[in-house]
């Protein structure tokens, strides 16, 4: 369902919304990318854990109302915990909280996914023979000298380590995304994370020449030699030109829990230490970020593995429809279905109705 609800266009305007508009990114504490990505992550986890597109568009009028309405990240994360939950809670009926662990944990963790962010240029490799930690390195060898002549110097600017034999996975979409985009890591960190930089979203914009500007400063900043100054820029044209940053598409590799050789989840210790609290805070302790880093040291086979893959283009295209008047709970389940049956619209009614009272909890 993910990659059907990313290529809707009611999704795709207000995706183009968020990076665009100043309602959205100006009075939070976060860029534009931080808030697609917990925009994408709160469509993941509908798509795996209600698995019912009846529910979806009273969900995403409530979603935009919390973009809008809300000032803080983290509100924005417990608003999209209150709606899951409340959507859980009425397909479930009501049961226990004890169903509603078990149903969640089904859903997320023994039928869910593991995530890689990772950059574009191994899309054709993964497809084809899987992921092979041996074949993920490119210019590790390069970037793994650089840094030891860095060192030499006494110059610590790269912070990775070129020869662990490891891949880092997570369980949230909001981190995934935030990793694609600044894919690889150490070459974004070592672009734009400098507190003496510029042009910080550089990289996120894949701009060459705001980027090679940065990473002049980065050189001058530390009082780095003109040798190895020079091998710093040979290196960063190198990846760059690997890379094939001019593109604005970013990729996450999606890998089922079953498939994985993980540590297992403790259902029955979890049940325990939470069943007395609200289903919100259930609901966030079993999805979010049990598995933030999650180091992985085996090879995985290509059919176990899905490919998502981002456009970062989010640039206003003509036949862009969204106001910035009041959107209508109504006019998006309508207008996609068609006539719909009394039973279902009045579910939806009363699914709306109970929405819009947690909101009102939360604000």
């Amino acid at each position: 369902m993910f990659k059907e609800l990313l290529r809707r266009e009611d999704i795709i305007n207000f995706i183009t919304d968020l990076y665009n508009k100043d309602v959205y990114h100006n009075k939070v504490n976060a860029d534009q990318y931080d808030l697609i990505g917990i925009f994408y992550d709160a469509l993941f986890k509908y798509s795996i854990i209600v698995d019912n597109i009846m529910y979806f568009d009273s969900y995403f009028g409530e979603l935009k109302y919390l973009f809008k309405k809300l000032d803080k990240m983290d509100d924005i994360n417990d608003g999209i915990n209150k709606l899951l939950s409340k959507i859980v809670i009425t397909k479930l009926g009501y049961n226990s909280k004890e169903s509603f662990i078990k149903y969640i944990y089904d859903k997320y963790i023994v039928n869910g996914y593991m995530m890689h962010a990772y950059s574009d240029i191994y899309t054709d490799e993964i497809n084809k023979n899987g992921f092979i930690i041996d074949n993920y390195k490119n210019l590790y060898n390069d970037f793994n000298s650089l840094k030891v002549d860095l060192l030499n110097d006494n110059i610590n600017i790269i912070d990775k380590d070129f020869n662990d034999k490891v891949i880092y996975l997570t369980d949230n979409m909001k981190t995934a995304y935030y990793y694609s985009v600044r894919s690889p890591y150490y070459f974004y960190d070592l672009i734009c994370n400098d507190d003496l930089v510029k042009y910080k979203d550089a990289y996120l914009k894949k701009n060459y020449k705001r980027c090679l500007t940065n990473i002049k400063k980065v050189i001058s900043s530390n009082y780095i030699s003109t040798d190895l100054g020079n091998k710093i820029i040979d290196l960063f044209n190198k990846e760059w030109e690997l890379l094939n940053n001019d593109s604005v598409n970013s990729s996450i590799m999606l890998i089922r829990r079953d498939k994985l050789k993980m540590d297992k989840f403790d259902l029955d210790r979890f049940t325990q230490k939470y069943k007395s609290e609200n289903y919100d805070i259930i609901f966030d302790r079993l999805v979010n970020n049990n598995y933030t880093n999650y180091k992985y040291e085996y090879d995985i086979k290509n059919d176990d593995i899905e490919i998502i893959s981002f456009s970062n283009n989010f640039v206003k295209s003509t036949n862009y429809k969204i106001e910035d008047n009041e959107f209508s709970l109504y006019d998006d389940f309508v207008g996609n279905h068609g006539i719909v049956s009394l039973l279902m619209l009045l579910g939806v009614i009363l699914l709306t109705v109970g929405l819009l009272l947690v909101i009102i909890n939360i604000i």
